[in-house]
């Protein structure tokens, strides 16, 4: 599962239950310049996280600028893996609004306030890393849906890219 985290929202509380991604999860955690206050024991259980762990610095500066690029990098997001589940993580119940949005389209997205309630109630399959393999809620789903493993590289926004030969000939 894709988590994003709107920490200006839910500071530390929200981060409750990092310990229990596992590596196939990643984490995207939306912050500003003068975020708050981040515990060492909080610090600690993020760097000991088996997920891998994305720091996004929001430009800030207007009403709900960071609520903004969440939700506009969640787009990009869901355009490069729409098979993904993802949750985002907030006291905001605006949020909700952008998962019936995306659930109408048959992408899961849901939200929570931290991620140890999106662990709980979220989560739509369970991965046992002894195992190495993937078990499925039978009261939820008839058969499983394999996921295709994803690079654990953050992607990127193309704005950059050199137009190809073909994109400039269609031009």
């Amino acid at each position: 599962m894709i988590y994003l985290i709107d920490f200006e929202n839910v500071h530390s509380d929200g981060l409750k239950g990092i310990e229990q991604l596992g590596k196939k999860d990643k984490c995207y955690i939306f912050y500003r310049e003068h975020a708050g206050v981040l515990t060492f024991n909080m610090h600690k259980r993020i760097t000991e996280s088996k997920a891998d762990i994305f720091y996004v610095e929001a430009q800030v500066g207007m009403k709900n600028a960071l609520d903004f690029q969440l939700v506009s990098y969640l787009g990009y997001m869901i355009r490069e893996a729409p098979e993904e589940d993802y949750c985002i993580i907030s006291n905001d119940k605006a949020f909700e609004l952008v998962g019936r949005f995306w659930q109408d389209k048959n992408v899961n997205v849901c939200s929570a306030v931290c991620l140890e309630q999106a662990k709980e109630s979220g989560d739509f399959y369970d991965y046992d890393e002894d195992e190495d393999e993937e078990y499925y809620d039978e009261d939820e789903y008839e058969e499983p849906v394999e996921a295709e493993v994803q690079d654990s590289q953050e992607p990127q926004p193309e704005a950059d890219k050199e137009p190809s030969s073909e994109e400039t000939e269609e031009a």
